[in-house]
């Protein structure tokens, strides 16, 4: 097994490729990723993840563990409860959390899908 390590600094800067949100309304915000792998545990997703200040909503039917590793957002759940988050913050959604991210400083991510 070969353990890999990332730096703060190299997730920060790591190059992602653009996935959405590109032109279909102009508060809508820009969302780029990288997925990473694990050999022997391809079924557990995970990447580095960035979006522009916007809104959209969250369109992931997994759980998800993640880290915010830069910027500062907001989640509103369907129920209407908001969970603010920033740079530090640790956040676990369980499957089939839905509702609408508020980007309010460019937002990067470091995440595990469950």
């Amino acid at each position: 097994m070969k353990i890999q390590k990332f730096s703060n600094a190299q997730l920060l800067s790591m190059v992602l490729e653009k996935k959405g949100g590109t032109t279909a309304a102009p508060t809508e915000a820009i969302r780029s990723s990288r997925t990473l792998a694990m050999p022997g545990r391809e079924q557990a997703q995970f990447g580095v993840w960035e979006a522009s200040v916007g809104t959209f909503t969250r369109d992931v039917v997994a759980g998800e563990i993640m880290a915010i590793l830069s910027g500062e957002a907001v989640f509103v759940a369907e129920s209407g409860e908001r969970w603010e988050m920033a740079a530090g913050d640790t956040l676990v959604f369980p499957p089939n959390t839905r509702g609408k991210w508020e980007i309010k400083a460019p937002t990067r991510k470091l995440y595990v899908l469950l």
